[in-house]
Parts: C-alpha cells; sequence; structure tokens
C-alpha cells in the first residue's frame, strides 16, 4: 500500500502556477519535485484543478514515485526493500519464471552462490523462493533489467530526492 503522503512528483516542466511554491528540489538536469501531500493541500485548497495535473499540464511524461507505507520499524523497512509486505500473495519466484519463459532449465543456478547458504536457512519455500530472486547472480540480474549503478551514484528518477538536505546516496541500481 503507498503512502501518498510522503509520494512525490517529479517533472521537467511544472506549468500550474499553483505548484511553483510547492517546488521542493531542482537539479541540475532541471527536474522538480513536489510532494503529493502538498498537491493535495491545493487541490483541496481550490487553487489547482486535477486538469491542470494532466500531462499537457504538468509534464508530458507524469512520474511519481511512490514511497510504501511502513511503521518505521526496521522490520517494516526491510519489508518494504525485500517486496515481502503483501506475503504470501505477493511473493514472486524468479527462477520458476525464468524456467517457465524457456530463458533456463531447472538444473541452472541463477542465484549468486555466495548467498546459497543464507537461503537455504529461510524456513518458509515459499519466502526462500522469492528472496532467491533479489540474489541472482551478476548475469541473471542484468539479464532480467537490472544494473548496479556504483557507490554514491543515483538513477536520475531519484536525484531530486537524493538532493534533499539530510539526504546521502550510498549506491545506485537502476531498471531497464
Amino acid at each position: 500500500m503507498p503512502d501518498l503522503a510522503r509520494s512525490a512528483f517529479v517533472a521537467t516542466e511544472v506549468r500550474p502556477a499553483a505548484l511553483q511554491p510547492l517546488l521542493t528540489v531542482t537539479t541540475d538536469d532541471d527536474r522538480a519535485m513536489v510532494w503529493d501531500r502538498d498537491i493535495g493541500r491545493v487541490l483541496q485548497a481550490g487553487s489547482l484543478s486535477l486538469d491542470e495535473l494532466s500531462p499537457d499540464g504538468y509534464r508530458l511524461f507524469p512520474h511519481l514515485l511512490l514511497r510504501p507505507r511502513t511503521d518505521g520499524s526496521l522490520l517494516d523497512a526491510m519489508r518494504a526493500a525485500t517486496w515481502t509486505m503483501s506475503a504470501p500473495d505477493g511473493l514472486s519466484d524468479i527462477g520458476e519464471s525464468l524456467v517457465r519463459h524457456g530463458y533456463v532449465t531447472s538444473e541452472v543456478g541463477v542465484v549468486d552462490p555466495r548467498w546459497e547458504s543464507a537461503l537455504d536457512q529461510v524456513g518458509d519455500d515459499a519466502l526462500r523462493r522469492h528472496l532467491r530472486g533479489l540474489c541472482l547472480d551478476a548475469h541473471w540480474a542484468r539479464m532480467v533489467g537490472a544494473y548496479y549503478l556504483g557507490p554514491g551514484e543515483c538513477p536520475s528518477d531519484f536525484r531530486p530526492i537524493a538532493a534533499l538536505p539530510g539526504s546521502k546516496v550510498i549506491a545506485g541500481l537502476g531498471v531497464r
């Protein structure tokens, strides 16, 4: 479930005048960020209409960065980071998916061997299979669209959030 009040819109062009005072960050590539809670406030006040948030009024392709709803605990943060918040129904099995789509046979290992012993300790089979998808070796991670940007690197869509005071980029992961 997303936390809409703490999610953000990122745009390269912000035309509605009502949004101009809400811009919190502008980056070197002219991206600006507006928090959803602030958009909600001006919508309720009537100084902005939904029509002004249309693609033509806001940005050619609006980009919403949804923040998962968490209770602030480390456990909940880890559930969000590992996509297990909707368990058991939302768990996936990347290995089975790769076999089903013909990328590998069931005998081919796609998980980085360094993670195998830790994954073997997870008692719940569905959870273990789901977590295996987060531990792919470099080849299979790239095959499913992920790539490591490196330490201190940030995907361009997240630069407005990374530029906020108190934020620090540790490393970046991109997805095609």
